[in-house]
């Protein structure tokens, strides 16, 4: 493994950008208040079932195929999402907030690390078989690191984007991100 070291001082420039950025941010938009979604996410039972997932799922993959704008040649930012045992009830959640993406430009490399439950894997394994943009590895259990790194190994994204299996994307996450990294913020 080639490993690459910097010295201390690239880390402070590094750390006294990102405090730059930061205080810029507060000054300019104040404190963070949860956007108002324009349509609310659907709400499932925690024991929610494989059908009931595709059923909520499918029509908005279908309609974003039938679209024709899937592009999967250069995508500029690789979502990672290591799962485990991921409960369906939330991961649907986190699905349609990658699916519902504003902008078309991402891939989602999704690694299970050696889930236990099988919904969680079959859910994965389809869901790679139905859309272009979503990659998917099974592995052994080697922990959310290991994971992670495996999704980072798959992407091939000019930038990648960390999700968790239980969390959501903003509508225009990816677009905006996007934006900003076309002014320079990279």
């Amino acid at each position: 493994i080639l490993v690459q070291t910097y010295p201390i001082t690239a880390f402070s420039a590094v750390k006294r950008g990102a405090q730059s950025l930061l205080t810029n941010a507060k000054s300019k938009w104040g404190t963070y208040t949860e956007p108002a979604s324009s349509e609310p996410l659907p709400t499932a039972s925690p024991e929610m079932t494989c059908e009931a997932f595709w059923s909520i799922v499918d029509p908005v993959i279908q309609e974003q195929l039938g679209n024709g704008n899937i592009d999967v040649s250069t995508p500029k930012i690789s979502i990672l999402t290591p799962t485990f045992n991921s409960a369906l009830s939330w991961f649907v959640e986190t699905t349609l907030s990658v699916l519902k993406q504003s902008s078309c430009d991402w891939e989602w490399c999704l690694v299970d690390d050696g889930s236990t439950t099988n919904d969680i894997r079959a859910v994965l394994q389809t869901l790679a078989h139905k859309h272009p943009r979503i990659k998917v590895s099974l592995e052994a259990s080697g922990g959310i690191s290991a994971a992670t790194n495996k999704a980072l190994e798959n992407a091939t994204g000019d930038y990648v984007c960390f999700l968790d299996h239980d969390d959501t994307l903003t509508p225009e996450a990816i677009q905006v991100s996007l934006e900003t990294l076309s002014q320079g913020f990279d």
